[in-house]
């Protein structure tokens, strides 16, 4: 069967919104990482990819510093809205929004192209990719973080395993591929950069255990599969009611409070290369 158009799996309402806060504060850490890796910094002016409420556009914005300039483009207005207000209230100037489609926008080369979880729900992710590196200039970077959520298998995911966990993926990974989106993204960035007529990209493979911090974990994913329901409608795929995600995050929450338990999030991978 064909791949379905992708549509984002997870909506746009203010739920979702400060779900992608908390989405935020869990890859803050492995975000941060890839940019300075690639050499994002002071001065610079960065591009950022579907940016929906603004969290990887503000950590530009701090990493360039107010003599540089980030620009996030998104296609939801409620989303915008919600960005702008952050990155007044932080006093980043040098960030500003813009809503569109990527490949309509017309803008000044820049010094880096950034995304996270962006290039999953594109229906083509290599075309999306090489319409995105096209903005960077000869010699600037591209960097992207996925997620590869096809690595949350049994053994994995939880220790001792949580049955409840596995429920919640159960009904998850299924909404997101009926809604057209890759599961497995993360380790298809290196096909898709080279298909996109990038460089060998430098990989680096993240993991999110959470131990004592486990109820902001379970919470973020509870919340996942919650935001995930109008579209798990619209399309006839099977979910959870709101009390049956209510049951499952208590369970998810009993389980890892267990003496020594662990719960993974989704594994991420990041990609940057520099633009020929």
């Amino acid at each position: 069967m064909s791949q379905p158009t992708p549509s984002y799996v997870l909506g746009h309402d203010p739920e979702e919104l400060a779900r992608l806060e908390r989405q935020a504060a869990i890859y803050d850490a492995a975000t941060r990482r890839l940019f300075l890796a690639a050499g994002i910094g002071a001065g610079q002016h960065v591009l950022d990819l579907g940016c929906g409420a603004g969290d990887v556009s503000l950590l530009a914005g701090e990493l360039v510093g107010s003599a540089g300039a980030v620009i996030g483009v998104d296609r939801s207005a409620a989303a915008l809205a919600t960005a702008r207000r952050r990155a007044e209230a932080r006093g980043l100037s040098q960030v500003r929004f813009v809503e569109g489609e990527l490949e309509a926008l017309s803008l000044e080369p820049v010094d880096a192209v950034v995304g996270r979880f962006v290039l999953m729900h594109q229906p083509d992710p290599a075309r999306a990719l090489t319409h995105a590196a096209a903005h960077a200039r000869p010699g600037g970077v591209v960097a992207v973080m996925e997620s590869h959520l096809t690595a949350l298998g049994p053994g994995w995911h939880s220790w001792p395993h949580s049955p409840a966990y596995q429920r919640l993926l159960d009904w998850m990974l299924p909404i997101i591929s009926a809604a057209g989106g890759r599961i497995d993204m993360g380790l298809q960035l290196r096909r898709t950069f080279l298909a996109a007529g990038l460089p060998e990209p430098v990989l680096e493979v993240h993991a999110t255990p959470a131990g004592a911090d486990a109820p902001a974990m379970v919470r973020y994913m509870a919340d996942s599969l919650r935001s995930m329901r109008p579209t798990a409608e619209r399309l006839g795929a099977p979910c959870p009611s709101g009390d049956g995600i209510d049951a499952l995050e208590h369970d998810m929450l009993e389980e890892a409070a267990r003496p020594g338990a662990i719960i993974n999030g989704p594994v991420v991978v990041t990609a940057w290369a520099r633009r020929p």
